[in-house]
């Protein structure tokens, strides 16, 4: 939602010029693409603990770029942020897509739902930056908050249900795997008894 607007934002918030505002973008975007290459080698490591990081880094900065003194530093928040948000798409994707088989599926259904929220984003958006410019930037801060928090609930719900899982499946096997051998052993004792 506000992420689609920076540009008018910018305009409506500092007064910059068009020019001076593609100048900066195209600077930072530039920064933006070198930062995402570097830090796609992070996303492979823990994908969850890192997509909560940086969604928590995401509405930070979204929150931050509202209290930006100059039009510069608005830009390259705005810049950081859309790196960070790479990132986090990145390790979304690779906490959804479990198997190939499941793949084409997951990156058709966030390809659509990029696409569907963006235009929706941005019409919501300018009609809130249209009241007050500060205003989707702190509802997209939130909207994350409250993201990271159902995102915490249904990890730490699975969690529990993989631990229960594990600590049963383990123990039904071994006494599985021993039943045959104990009642070999019992057998044998009671026989020449």
């Amino acid at each position: 939602m506000s992420a689609h607007n920076a540009d008018l934002y910018l305009l409506l918030k500092y007064d910059a010029s068009e020019k001076d505002i593609a100048t900066m973008f195209s600077i930072a975007s530039l920064i933006a693409a070198l930062a995402t290459l570097t830090l796609m080698n992070f996303a492979k490591k823990d994908a969850k603990k890192m997509h909560m990081a940086t969604v928590a880094l995401q509405a930070f900065l979204f929150a931050g770029i509202t209290v930006a003194p100059a039009v510069w530093l608005a830009i390259v928040l705005f810049s950081l942020r859309d790196t960070i948000g790479v990132l986090s798409d990145s390790t979304l994707e690779s906490i959804l897509i479990s198997s190939d088989r499941t793949k084409g599926l997951m990156i058709s259904a966030i390809q659509i739902s990029w696409e569907l929220f963006t235009g929706l984003g941005k019409f919501l958006g300018s009609i809130l930056v249209s009241m007050n410019p500060d205003l989707p930037l702190l509802l997209a801060s939130i909207i994350l908050v409250a993201y990271m928090a159902i995102f915490k609930l249904l990890s730490g719900e699975e969690k529990r249900e993989r631990a229960t899982n594990s600590v049963q499946t383990p123990k039904h096997r071994d006494f599985q795997k021993r039943l045959p051998i104990l009642d070999l052993a019992t057998s044998y004792k009671f026989d020449t008894i």
